[in-house]
């Protein structure tokens, strides 16, 4: 699957096709996008970057330090609520949005360190208490499937 996660954690990618709008919209306001992961990501990343012309997929290309070398050149970081979200922390972006999905804001995202976007269903989060596990969906994951690219080109860009 795609973003590298296991089956369980599903709900927590982003759309590809939200993604690539919201990227669409961004290329315009940074110099690069530049995509990171795992191998297990590249194809999904193509998708997302697919048309957008200072957009680069190094997916599996880059080991832990260089990614994090990276990140700290970076103006902004857009990403699930996963790992690569903390190395942006760790790294010091200065602008770091995390779209939870099935996750708890109160547990996962520091408000002075990164913008949250979340879409607020009565049934966000359902993870609550259970490290790294999301239980299987009855609602079809609302909580990633409602996002607009418009929120998260808000979160992006907002001052």
């Amino acid at each position: 699957n795609s973003y590298g996660m296991r089956d369980e954690e599903v709900p927590r990618r982003i759309p590809p096709g939200v993604l690539n709008e919201a990227l669409q919209a961004l290329c315009k306001h940074f110099d690069r996008v530049v995509a990171i992961g795992g191998k297990a990501d590249s194809a999904t990343a193509d998708q997302f970057l697919a048309g957008i012309d200072n957009g680069l997929n190094l997916c599996g290309k880059t080991p832990l330090r260089e990614t994090l070398a990276l990140l700290q050149r970076c103006a902004a970081f857009l990403g699930a609520d996963a790992g690569p979200v903390h190395f942006a922390v760790l790294a010091g972006v200065p602008r770091i949005v995390s779209v939870l999905g099935p996750g708890l804001q109160a547990k996962w995202v520091h408000p002075a360190l990164i913008r949250a976007v979340a879409a607020e269903i009565p049934c966000r989060p359902c993870n609550y208490g259970r490290f790294g596990q999301t239980p299987p969906c009855p609602y079809g994951a609302r909580c990633i499937s409602l996002l607009a690219a418009r929120q998260l080109i808000d979160a992006v860009l907002a001052p």
